[in-house]
C-alpha cells in the first residue's frame, strides 16, 4: 500500500469484510489536489461489490456506502459510485483524475471505468462544480462575519479554514473549466499549485480572490457555452458496460476479491 496510509488505517481495509471486494482504494482530498499541508488529513476513497447474495437476494438492504467515524474514509457501491460519477459529482469526478502515486489500488473493472471516463463527462460540470463553488463561497462569507472572527477563541484556525474554502473555490473553477474544455479531469492542479498554496497561506488579498472568482466564472460560463461535451451523460452506454462488468463478477466473485 501507499506510503501515503497509516499502518493502522491499511489494517482497518484489510479486515474489514464488507471491503472483500474492494476494486478502487484511493489518497483523496488535499493530498490528490496537491495543496496538502504538514497537517493535512489523509482522505482515503473508492469503490466495493457488494456480496453477490446481497446484490440479487431479497429482504436485505444494501448500503450504498461505508463511512468510517474515526478516520476520513468512504467507500461507495459499484452501482452508486457510477450513479454519482455520471451525475458529475465533484468528489467522485475528482477520484478518477488522479495522479499514479494516488491509485493505491485498482482491479480489472475500476481500469475499465477509468478507460471509459469520457462516457461519464457531460455539460453538468458547470452547474456541480459551479455549485460547490458556490458552497464554499457561502462558507468563507459565513466565517467571515465579525462575531467569528472577532475575540474568537481559536481565531487562527478559523481565518485558515476560510482561506482553505477560499483555494477550493478557485481551484473547483480550474478542474470545471478544464473538463468543458478539454475532456480531461485534472485533479492535482500542478499548473495552478503555487496560486492556490499562496491564497491557502493567506499570502493573496481576498479582494483579488474574488476578482479572480469573477473572472472564472466568466470563463466558465464561456467553457459551457463552446463545449463539445454532452448536455448529459449517455445513460444507456453506461448501463450496458455496468451490466457487463456486474455479471462478470456475479459469474465468477472469487476473481474479484481485494488483495492488497
Amino acid at each position: 500500500m501507499s506510503k501515503l496510509l497509516p499502518i493502522n488505517i491499511q489494517e482497518e481495509i484489510r479486515v474489514d469484510e464488507r471491503l472483500k471486494y474492494l476494486q478502487y482504494l484511493v489518497i483523496a482530498g488535499s493530498h490528490a489536489y496537491g495543496t496538502n499541508i504538514e497537517s493535512s488529513d489523509i482522505d482515503i476513497r473508492g469503490w466495493y461489490f457488494p456480496p453477490v447474495y446481497d446484490l440479487l437476494g431479497i429482504g436485505y438492504k444494501i448500503e450504498d456506502s461505508i463511512t468510517y467515524k474515526d478516520s476520513d474514509m468512504v467507500f461507495y457501491t459499484f452501482h452508486k459510485f457510477i450513479h454519482l460519477l455520471a451525475q458529475c459529482n465533484p468528489n467522485v469526478i475528482e477520484q478518477v483524475g488522479l495522479s499514479d502515486e494516488c491509485i493505491i489500488y485498482k482491479s480489472h473493472p475500476a481500469q475499465v471505468i477509468l478507460n471509459n471516463i469520457d462516457l461519464f463527462l457531460s455539460k453538468r460540470v458547470y452547474h456541480t462544480f459551479g455549485g460547490y463553488a458556490y458552497t464554499m463561497l457561502k462558507r468563507f462569507e459565513q466565517g467571515n462575519t465579525p462575531e467569528s472572527t472577532m475575540g474568537h477563541r481559536n481565531h487562527k484556525s478559523t481565518v485558515e479554514k476560510q482561506q482553505k474554502h477560499l483555494m477550493h473555490l478557485i481551484r473547483l473553477y480550474y478542474t470545471g473549466i478544464d473538463i468543458l474544455k478539454n475532456h480531461q479531469v485534472l485533479t492535482n492542479r500542478v499548473k495552478e499549485h503555487d496560486l492556490l498554496m499562496s491564497i491557502r497561506h493567506g499570502e493573496v488579498p481576498v479582494k483579488y480572490v474574488f476578482e479572480l472568482r469573477d473572472k472564472l466564472e466568466l470563463e466558465m460560463q464561456e467553457a459551457y457555452e463552446e463545449s463539445t461535451l454532452p448536455h448529459y451523460a449517455d445513460m444507456n452506454t453506461i448501463n450496458s458496460l455496468v451490466v457487463e462488468i456486474t455479471t462478470d463478477y456475479i459469474k465468477c466473485p472469487e476473481r474479484f476479491i481485494y488483495i492488497d
